[in-house]
């Protein structure tokens, strides 16, 4: 039965060749389009897949900073709300990060940072500081380098890692020849330490660093209270400054001891005048954020300041704050001690947002009746008005290591040098 069967389909498919060619050309278009179409759809799967994969597990959670109607006041996130996030049972991995040069969900607005070499710039880097997991949570990879260790992440370490588009813009196509780099973040300065792969459009401007590395704020941090790391005053005082006299030819008196700064560092200098006048002569800052203790009382702060400034200064009540509050320390100065103070000299542009904080600190001078010197001058918070005043500071402290017994009395001036 089946011979014949198969005898009978033979003699039709001969009998009717074309449309026997026909049907079979039918077929195999018809399995080949359904092949074909599932891989495409397979490969296609694979790739969004793949695309994914990175942040298909991640959730990220974004501190809610402006304020709800009718609810309590808004508060950013603090380390020991990471640590309670980790603890949860579904949680396999937390890394913190704290971004720069960008606008929050919740609307607050940042500065936008410019990295920078001595040959090139790039302009509106997004800073991001975290910790050392980054790479496994982010599933990221390096191109070359290496990326920074936890010792280097609790410590503070000045170390980046870049992404291509920012090492591209100022070392060149080859990662490996930002390795070891100096790199400066604002007025921060940072060594290269790798470079990261591509990672999208949106991750390839970036610059990231251990959290807080980029502002040591001249103190020994309050830490959540436990005061065991970044202890920056402790380091100036007996570790960097005796590894000078040490290492170079330098008097050991005080009076050829000075101490200046600019931004940041023009509060450390007022600060180390104020609480140590037995180590320098001569205290001067440029530009100074003389505010320091409370940045994080300031709107519109950048989000990796904020976080530096409390984890360095505690709480609003902390006595970190009150021993490191520059204008608390010149209130509370006896007539003795103020005899035994340095010789103080402030300037500030007068198209610098901290003009008014400098004039607010001279003004406290002149009431408490310390020497000092303040200057105004035509500028902004940026590298040409330094570079002008920082000659002028070392002229300054010239004439004082000079004139060590006849140091000059109070000045204020605005628009000009004084000669």
């Amino acid at each position: 039965m089946l011979r014949e069967t198969l005898v009978i389909a033979l003699r039709g498919l001969r009998s009717h060749k074309m449309r026997s060619a026909l049907t079979m050309l039918g077929l195999i278009i018809g399995v080949a389009a359904v092949i074909l179409l599932t891989a495409f759809g397979q490969g296609v799967a694979g790739s969004v897949n793949s695309a994914v994969s990175t942040v298909a597990n991640s959730i990220t959670v974004v501190p809610k900073l402006s304020a709800i109607p009718g609810g309590p006041p808004a508060e950013p996130l603090t380390d020991e709300d990471a640590k309670a996030i980790a603890k949860l049972s579904n949680v396999a991995q937390l890394v913190p990060v704290v971004n720069g040069s960008t606008t929050g969900a919740a609307g607050q607005q940042s500065t936008a940072v410019t990295a920078s070499t001595p040959g090139a710039q790039y302009l509106s880097a997004t800073v991001t500081g975290t910790t050392a997991n980054y790479l496994a949570v982010k599933q990221a990879k390096l191109a070359a380098g290496a990326f920074f260790s936890q010792a280097q992440g609790n410590n503070g370490a000045k170390v980046a890692v870049l992404g291509p588009l920012v090492a591209t813009a100022l070392y060149g196509p080859d990662p490996t020849a930002a390795i070891g780099k100096p790199l400066r973040i604002d007025h921060a300065n940072f060594t290269v330490i790798g470079v990261l792969q591509s990672y999208g459009a949106s991750g390839d401007g970036v610059i990231v660093m251990p959290e807080g590395g980029a502002m040591g704020l001249y103190v020994d941090w309050w830490d959540q209270g436990r005061r065991a790391s970044a202890k920056w005053e402790g380091y100036y005082l007996r570790e960097l400054i005796p590894m000078i006299e040490q290492r170079y030819r330098i008097r050991p008196q005080r009076r050829w001891h000075a101490i200046a700064g600019l931004s940041m560092g023009g509060y450390g200098a007022m600060k180390f005048g104020l609480k140590f006048p037995d180590k320098f002569v001569f205290a001067a800052s440029m530009s100074g954020a003389l505010q320091a203790p409370e940045l994080d009382q300031i709107p519109q702060v950048p989000a990796f300041i904020l976080t530096s400034v409390k984890r360095a200064f505690g709480p609003v009540d902390s006595p970190v704050r009150a021993n490191n509050d520059i204008y608390k320390l010149v209130g509370g100065l006896l007539d003795d001690r103020k005899k035994q103070l340095p010789y103080f000299y402030l300037d500030c542009g007068t198209e610098d947002d901290l003009v008014q904080s400098n004039r607010k600190f001279s003004g406290m001078l002149i009431s408490a009746k310390i020497r000092h010197e303040f200057r105004e001058l035509p500028g902004t918070h940026s590298w040409p008005y330094w570079d002008q005043q920082v000659q002028e500071v070392l002229r300054i402290a010239t004439r004082i290591f000079n004139h060590t017994q006849s140091a000059p009395a109070t000045t204020v001036s605005m628009g000009k040098q004084t000669p």
